[in-house]
């Protein structure tokens, strides 16, 4: 720099057609990024517990296939042990269940920790309580999962250790199912 006039050094001029080649560099590279990102192109197979494929899963899956169009994703509803058994075999990429229970075979992540509810008619005599106790329910005739799925275990156990014996009068595999019988007046 002199008084009269501003010049770039050679070294500048160096540096500068560098940090411009690395520049283009990174918007190439970035373009062919999302270039690849949406032309992904597969499936995926999940395997889920019929309650997170019913609450969760609908608003999660709704972001990824956003993001990836082009993949496919399978989703198989069941109990804990089918979720479990199309893991084991291989038909389910992963699955979305308990991890309680699993074998050490199975690599798991927490993703939450799922709450069991009491579901009653608004006329119910026991609705509108804000707790109910176990004894409470041990003449109420209930609808549940089969004895075989970890919720049915679950709540099974819980009331086991209160001294109640809890009286199914219907079961079914899955929550929409479960939720029209109790709005029936079923159980």
């Amino acid at each position: 720099r002199t008084t009269r006039q501003v010049s770039v050094t050679p070294t500048v001029k160096a540096f500068a057609a560098l940090a411009e080649r690395v520049l283009n560099d990174f918007k190439i590279s970035l373009g062919s990024i999302r270039e690849l990102a949406d032309e992904v192109r597969g499936q995926v197979v999940v395997a889920s517990i019929v309650s997170l494929a019913d609450a969760m899963l609908p608003a999660l899956m709704a972001g990824y296939t956003g993001r990836f169009p082009g993949i496919e994703i399978h989703l198989r509803e069941g109990l804990q042990s089918a979720v479990k058994d199309d893991v084991r075999a291989g038909v389910a990429d992963f699955g979305v269940g308990y991890v309680d229970d699993l074998p050490d075979a199975f690599a798991t992540e927490v993703l939450g920790v799922e709450t069991f509810r009491l579901v009653l008619r608004r006329d119910h005599p026991l609705a509108g309580r804000p707790r109910i106790k176990m004894q409470a329910l041990a003449e109420v005739p209930l609808i549940s999962f089969p004895s075989e799925s970890h919720t049915r275990r679950v709540i099974d156990a819980a009331a086991a250790a209160e001294g109640v014996a809890l009286r199914y009068v219907l079961t079914a595999n899955r929550l929409p199912t479960l939720l029209g019988l109790v709005g029936n007046g079923v159980g």
